[in-house]
């Protein structure tokens, strides 16, 4: 398999033409509002939650750890191409992550039996977790109010998000890693205003060796 850096630069340049501007108009909102920066920082709690996975059973934060922390995913949905390469280079380095004391989890906002598809679809090993309404989303700072233009050119792709989130506010996630120890803490923010440039495991692995061993 392809790295995710060289699986990005394939799907940038086979979707160039039509997303092209909807992606630069994007960076420039998300850099704009500083959403960024209103997720929570390393060294601040990790907000706890309870939410449905892949079979319907409710999991909270703490249930989702591993013995030194987790990776926590939020991804825009299995829509997304970008979401998609990641969530399998992550699936490709479960084995690296699980040798590092971590446990991964993705929360997707697609409702409607979706969390299970993603899983299937995937082949993922990892919990699946549906973020019905976006709470969870809000709570982590990666909720974007979509503008109006890319609200209708993302309908004109064929994509409504009013059905697949289940609900008509327009709100789209900021793809975003958190690296969470075992206590809680957040230790790491990974992802940027540019949803098509994807941190990899292996940052995710670099961070992790500050982790402290049994945290």
């Amino acid at each position: 398999m392809p790295r995710l850096s060289e699986e990005i630069e394939v799907i940038e340049r086979e979707t160039r033409a039509v997303f092209g501007e909807h992606n630069a108009r994007m960076v420039a909102f998300v850099t704009a509002i500083g959403q960024t920066d209103q997720r929570p920082q390393p060294g601040t709690p990790a907000p706890d939650f309870a939410l449905p996975n892949a079979d319907g059973a409710l999991v909270s934060l703490s249930d989702l750890m591993g013995p030194r922390g987790l990776v926590l995913m939020f991804i825009r949905g299995l829509w997304c191409p970008y979401c998609n390469a990641q969530m399998r280079a992550f699936e490709e380095s479960v084995a690296d992550l699980a040798a590092a004391g971590l446990c991964l989890a993705v929360i997707t906002p697609e409702v409607g039996g979706r969390a299970a598809e993603t899983k299937a679809t995937l082949g993922l090993s990892c919990e699946v977790v549906c973020d019905v309404d976006e709470g969870v989303a809000l709570a982590y700072g990666c909720l974007i109010p979509l503008p109006q233009i890319d609200q209708e050119f993302l309908s004109a792709q064929g994509y409504d998000l009013t059905q697949l989130y289940g609900n008509g506010a327009w709100f789209l996630p900021l793809a975003s890693l958190f690296l969470i120890s075992a206590d809680g803490v957040v230790r790491a923010v990974l992802g940027g205003a540019d949803q098509c440039a994807r941190p990899g495991p292996e940052a995710v692995l670099a961070a992790a060796g500050d982790l402290a061993p049994g945290a």
